[in-house]
C-alpha cells in the first residue's frame, strides 16, 4: 500500500520487540590479568595490521588520581594484577586517543592508556590514551551473558570475564554489578572486552494510586512504554523526561526526573484528567490483509479509528512477518502512521535468542 506522509503532528513514541542472536566467543583471543604473560595484541579500529609483541605497548587501564598528592594510579594488563602508582609534575604531557594535548581532568577510570615513564623518579613523562585498542562509548542497549562470558551490542559479540573492571565515576565495581540496563562505554580489542566504564546511573520510576489506572498505558520519553499494573516498578535511565498517560477515558501529563539510585514515585490521580478530545488516526499497512489491535482489541482498519487523546498499543501481524509492537500517543485531530512489517527471517543459529527492547521514532 503506498505510504503517506503524516499530516498532523501526531507524537508517536515506539517501542520494538528486537530479538539479538546471541553466541558464545569463548572461541577468541583473552586478555589476561595479572598471571606473568602478556597475549594482547591489539589492532586499531578499522586497522588490519597486527602488532607482534615486540611493537606492542603496554596498556595500563587507569583508576584514579590523587591531586594532593600529584600521583596516579594504573592496573597494568598482562603481567602483574597489583597497582602500579607513579606520580606526575606539571611537565608531565596528557595526550587523547587522537594526539591532542589534555589537561589530568581528562583522564577517566577505566581509560586504556600507554605510559612513558622515568623510572628513577617513578615520574609520568606522558599519559596517552592508547589508540591500539577500540572504544565504543554512549551505549544504551546491551546483553550481558556471564554463564558464557559474553556482552552483545547489536549483534557484535564480545567475550567478558568476571577480572574486567568496572567503573562508575571514581568507584570501582565489578561486572556482576552490571545490570544491563545501564549506560557504558568498552574498551577492547578484536573480540575482548578490556574495561567498562558505567556513563549514566539508572533510577526507578514507580506509580502509586493505580486503581482507577490500570489496563491502561504510559509512555516515558523515548525510554519506557508499558502497560500500567498495580505496584509498577521500573528501571529506568537518569534524566528529565515527559511523561504521558492514558487509562479508562483520562489522560495526563508531567515532567518527571528520574535521579541516580532514587525512585520516583508518581501519584497518577494528581494529574491524570478525563478527556473528551478525539483524533482520527489513518494507519497504512504495508501487507493486506494483515491484523491490527488496539489495546488488545481487533480493529477494522479499512477507515479512520476515532480515539480519545491519550497513549494507546498497538499490534499489527501478519503470517511470514515480524510482529509490530508500538505505543502511540494521540494527540491531535488527524494523523496518518506508516506499518511497515519487515518479513521474518529464519535463524539457524542454536544458541537462545535474548530480547531487547529498543526505540525509534515514526514517520
Amino acid at each position: 500500500m503506498k505510504q503517506r506522509s503524516m499530516k498532523n503532528v501526531l507524537l508517536l513514541i515506539m517501542l520494538t520487540i528486537a530479538m539479538l542472536v546471541c553466541a558464545c566467543g569463548n572461541n577468541g583471543p583473552r586478555v589476561e590479568y595479572g598471571n606473568g604473560s602478556n597475549i594482547l595484541k591489539p589492532k586499531g579500529e578499522g586497522d588490519d595490521e597486527e602488532y607482534t609483541e615486540e611493537d606492542l605497548p603496554t596498556l595500563y587501564i587507569f583508576e584514579n588520581v590523587n591531586k594532593s598528592a600529584n600521583l596516579l594510579s594504573f592496573m597494568k594488563i598482562g603481567g602483574s594484577n597489583r597497582e602500579f602508582i607513579y606520580s606526575y609534575s606539571g611537565q608531565t604531557a596528557f595526550v587523547t586517543r587522537y594526539g591532542s594535548y589534555m589537561t589530568v581532568d581528562g583522564l577517566n577510570p577505566g581509560d586504556v592508556v600507554e605510559l612513558k615513564i622515568k623510572e628513577s623518579e617513578q615520574l609520568c613523562l606522558e599519559v596517552k590514551v592508547s589508540d591500539h585498542v577500540w572504544l565504543f562509548d554512549d551505549i544504551d542497549k546491551y546483553d550481558i551473558n556471564m554463564s558464557k562470558n559474553m556482552l552483545t551490542v547489536g549483534s557484535n559479540k564480545y567475550y567478558i570475564t568476571e577480572n574486567v573492571p568496572v567503573y562508575k565515576g571514581n568507584e570501582a565495581l565489578t561486572v556482576n554489578d552490571l545490570t544491563g540496563n545501564e549506560s557504558i562505554a568498552l574498551y577492547g580489542y578484536d573480540k575482548t572486552i578490556i574495561s567498562v566504564v558505567i556513563t549514566t546511573g539508572h533510577g526507578t520510576l514507580a506509580f502509586t494510586h493505580t486503581d482507577d489506572y490500570e489496563g491502561g498505558y504510559f509512555v516515558l520519553g523515548n525510554v519506557a512504554a508499558a502497560e500500567i499494573t498495580k505496584d509498577l516498578r521500573m528501571n529506568v535511565k537518569c534524566g528529565t523526561y515527559l511523561l504521558m498517560v492514558s487509562a479508562n477515558g483520562m489522560s495526563g501529563s508531567m515532567q518527571v526526573t528520574i535521579e541516580d539510585g532514587k525512585t520516583a514515585f508518581i501519584n497518577l490521580s494528581s494529574f491524570v484528567k478525563k478527556t473528551e478530545k478525539r483524533g482520527e488516526v489513518t494507519f497504512m499497512v504495508s501487507v493486506n490483509g494483515a491484523k491490527l489491535t488496539i489495546n488488545g482489541k481487533k480493529i477494522d482498519y479499512s477507515n479512520p479509528i476515532s480515539l480519545k487523546y491519550g497513549v494507546y498499543k498497538v499490534v499489527c501481524t501478519a503470517d511470514g512477518y515480524d510482529e509490530w509492537v508500538r505505543y502511540i500517543i494521540v494527540n491531535s485531530k488527524t494523523a496518518y502512521i506508516d506499518i511497515n512489517l519487515d518479513k521474518t527471517v529464519i535463524s539457524n543459529d542454536d544458541d537462545d535468542d535474548s530480547g531487547t527492547v529498543s526505540g525509534d521514532e515514526g514517520n
